[in-house]
């Protein structure tokens, strides 16, 4: 088995046991067998908060595509209109906001991990599909997709600490702990930007 297979079998575990404990915390119903993709859509519509479709179509409501609804605020004033949208622009939406680059520089805590570069990762759900992406590590500076990086900066691994008792007895005791070290930056400038996309075009222009 390759070292790419391994990594990608530890980070659909990880996966797992991360969407297993975000749904305790939420207080999710969920069978003890639910398929990691049903209990990803579970999570991320909860987080998102929407309530996933488990029974029947509800009834029409009258509100057709492309009609406006009113906007209120928490006291109940009208503070302005909505456009109704179907499910393709809910979902197109939905990928926009997913996909929205996030600049960040990403460390990983993990000691098993000291020799890698990075890892593959990877999210899906049913409203956004999947979202995939090398992701550097050693503070290199990098844009993340924030379904993403939401994802990073929740994901723990495992690791021991020892202790000793009264007695001087030394044991190990398992603890859960954050993977990664997720420094959030500023967007870039426009003229960043610029700069960017010059350096970029020399680079290339020079191959």
């Amino acid at each position: 088995m390759s070292e790419d297979t391994t990594n990608q079998e530890t980070l659909v575990a990880d996966e797992r046991t991360l969407l297993l404990q975000r749904a305790d915390q939420m207080g999710l119903k969920y069978k003890k067998n639910i398929p990691t993709t049903k209990l990803r859509d579970l999570v991320e519509g909860k987080v998102s908060g929407e309530k996933l479709d488990t029974k029947k179509p509800k009834k029409d409501t009258g509100i057709k595509e492309g009609a406006t609804k009113k906007v209120k605020d928490s006291e109940g004033n009208v503070t302005g209109t909505a456009k109704v949208l179907n499910r393709a622009q809910i979902k197109q939406m939905r990928r926009r906001e997913a996909n929205k680059l996030v600049r960040c520089r990403i460390t990983c805590m993990n000691d098993s991990k000291k020799s890698w570069q990075g890892e593959i990762m990877a999210v899906s759900n049913s409203l956004v599909g999947e979202i995939k992406k090398f992701v550097p590590f050693g503070g290199v500076e990098t844009h993340i997709p924030e379904m993403l990086l939401n994802v990073i900066q929740d994901r723990q691994f495992q690791t021991f600490e020892t202790k000793k008792d009264g007695k001087g007895n030394t044991t190990k005791k398992a603890k859960n702990v954050k993977e990664f070290s997720v420094e959030i930056l500023p967007p870039l400038t426009e003229k960043q930007l610029n700069d960017l996309a010059t350096k970029q075009a020399q680079t290339r222009s020079v191959e």
